[in-house]
Order: C-alpha cells, then sequence, then structure tokens
C-alpha cells in the first residue's frame, strides 16, 4: 500500500509542521519519507504544506498526516478544563488546525498516523455522534447534526488507486499553487507548483515557476535569463526588477560599461534616458 501510495501525485499532504518548517519535518519523519521524495530545488514528488500555507486552499484528495501523533494526550473534549487559560488555548489551537486541515479537502480525505495515535485520538472520534465528540448533547442536535456526520473507516487498496483524474487534478492542484504562491510571494509553493508541472510535461511552466523563485530569492541577474527565455519581457523589463538588477548613475553621462554589452542592465539605463555605450541600448 505505501507503494500504491507515493504513486498518488494528485494527492496534496497537509503536516502539523509550523509555516516553513515542511522539509525538516519530511526530513526527520522516515515513515513519511516512505511516500515522498524531496528533490533538489527543494520541491516534492507530492505537494506538502503547513497548516498555515493550506488555509484557503482547496483540493481534490488531502492527507493529513500526523495529526493524532502530534496531539497532546490531555486534549479535553467535553469541556472540563476549560477553567485553566493555557490548556484552553492550547486545545482549541490544536482543533482549530485539525478543522482548517481536514476541511481542505473537496472529494477525499485520507488519515495517516502511527497504530498508537490511531487507537488513542482518531478511533474514539468514529462517530461523533456519541463521546468523547458527544454532538447529540448540541441543542436541536438531530435536526442540524445527525444526517451529516461522515465515517471514518480503514483505507483500502482500491481507495488509493489511481484513477482517470488524477493528471487533470494534478493540474488543479499546480494551478492552485502556482496562483497562491504568486500572490503571496512564497517560493515555497512555487517550487511545489514547479515540481507538479514537471511531471505533467508542462516544462515552460514549471521554468516560469522557478523564474520567480530566483526572483523572490534576490537572484535577479539569474531571473531575468529566464524570464527572457519563456518571453516574459514584462517581468524581466519590470521597473523595480530592473532597478535591483543595476542601480541608476548618480549623475548625468555615459554608464560606465566596459567589458560589452549587457542589455538587461542597459534596460534599467534606458528608463533615465541613458543608453549602453556599445549599441547605445536602443538596438
Amino acid at each position: 500500500m505505501t507503494a500504491q501510495l507515493s504513486r498518488q501525485f494528485d494527492l496534496v499532504f497537509v503536516l502539523p509542521c509550523l509555516d516553513g518548517q515542511e522539509l525538516d519535518y519530511l526530513r526527520n519523519n522516515p515513515a513519511l519519507a516512505a511516500y515522498l521524495e524531496v528533490r533538489p530545488d527543494g520541491s516534492t514528488s507530492i505537494p506538502v504544506m503547513s497548516v498555515i500555507r493550506a488555509k484557503g486552499l482547496e483540493f481534490q484528495r488531502v492527507v493529513l498526516y500526523g495529526f493524532g501523533q502530534d496531539c497532546r494526550y490531555d486534549l479535553d473534549w467535553g469541556g472540563a478544563l476549560d477553567n485553566q487559560p493555557e490548556h484552553k488555548i492550547r486545545h482549541e489551537y490544536f482543533l482549530n488546525r485539525l478543522y482548517v486541515g481536514a476541511t481542505r479537502a473537496r472529494s477525499q480525505l485520507m488519515l495517516i498516523d502511527d497504530t498508537d495515535a490511531f487507537a488513542r485520538f482518531w478511533t474514539p472520534l468514529q462517530n461523533g455522534w456519541e463521546p468523547p465528540v458527544n454532538l447529540q448533547q448540541l441543542p436541536e442536535s438531530a435536526a442540524v447534526w445527525q444526517h451529516q456526520l461522515g465515517t471514518l473507516r480503514a483505507a483500502t487498496l482500491e481507495d488509493i488507486t489511481p484513477d482517470a483524474q488524477q493528471i487533470r487534478f494534478m493540474l488543479e492542484n499546480a494551478d492552485t499553487l502556482r496562483q497562491q504562491g504568486l500572490d503571496d510571494q512564497d517560493a515555497f509553493l512555487l517550487r511545489q507548483a514547479a515540481g507538479l508541472y514537471g511531471q505533467l510535461g508542462d516544462f515552460h511552466q514549471q521554468a516560469y515557476c522557478l523564474a520567480e523563485v530566483l526572483f523572490l530569492e534576490e537572484n535577479y541577474s539569474a531571473a531575468a535569463r529566464e524570464f527572457e527565455s519563456l518571453n516574459s519581457l514584462d517581468r524581466a523589463r519590470n521597473g523595480d526588477f530592473a532597478t535591483a538588477l543595476v542601480p541608476y548613475p548618480q549623475t548625468q553621462g555615459t554608464p560606465p560599461f566596459t567589458d560589452g554589452c549587457d542589455r538587461l542592465a542597459a534596460m534599467s539605463y534606458q528608463k533615465k534616458g541613458f543608453g549602453c555605450p556599445r549599441c547605445n541600448g536602443f538596438s
């Protein structure tokens, strides 16, 4: 089953780690490393992200990994310890993260945890109508909840068998990660998108995402070359971007180019009316 799961490239793993600690969590977790490969460019064979990064996003199939193991043993379902502020804050923080992670899935939510965590945390939740969740105690619970509850069950090989939708879901995931990475200026999400595009054979989108990563990491010259090779001249000619490449001259006169024409550098001088001494900056 592990080998089968490792080929489910349309999955997204949500981890109980802090934002920015995803790769450290993966590297320090041998069981998780059995499913996922960390590539040299920082992407993973199946996308992973923290709850904070996943917040606001939706994917067809999501894996919550290790949340039961991450839960404190004194988690209070009945509210008996509500008069202890520190305990209540920890309790609510964990449940908020669990809720956000679980609601990222549109069609299928899978749980992966160690054996002890399943027995201690997940098994008691198989029927939310009964303790410890005990929804029957809520006002009008029968009318509101009784017919809305899902169930937990052990996964079968059929549950994690690739189907005809895998490629479409992978593309949806890649597009979602790319857009969110651009919106949040998040190099990690852009790397994850690039990894999926590479698996899908869309090398143009893969290269574009990696060019944006170079830009976010302030490797402006390399980013400019990549954008130019992708014919994304609007990105290469962005005013702030060009300024970051080469500062404008402080005084009027010829730009201090000494060893040939640096066209990308010349663009920033063009905006101030200067030309490259070799090609005059306008050829």
